[in-house]
């Protein structure tokens, strides 16, 4: 099981118990339900943005090595860009 995969899971086990808890206690769930669909979110951007750093990385990497390679400058200015705007 991946990093992403044991984070989301934890999280969910907690969003859970913590559901459980405030319908136990009569309180409304909706803010803890809010919460953890913006960490989750959160959690699956910040894996993304990881993931699209390592390609955009790779990318330069190739284009050094194979010299001057218009179409891996591009990608991995595309790559670079995503991130940043993320």
């Amino acid at each position: 099981m991946s990093g992403i995969e044991l984070e989301l899971r934890e999280l969910k086990a907690a969003y859970k118990e913590k559901v459980k808890l405030a319908e136990l206690a009569g309180m409304d769930t909706a803010a803890i339900t809010k919460k953890y669909e913006k960490q989750k979110s959160d959690v699956v951007r910040e894996n993304v943005n990881t993931q699209v750093e390592a390609f955009s990385s790779l990318a330069s990497n190739l284009s050094a090595l194979a010299g001057d390679n218009k179409q891996l400058a591009i990608a991995s200015a595309i790559m670079d860009t995503y991130v940043g705007a993320n």
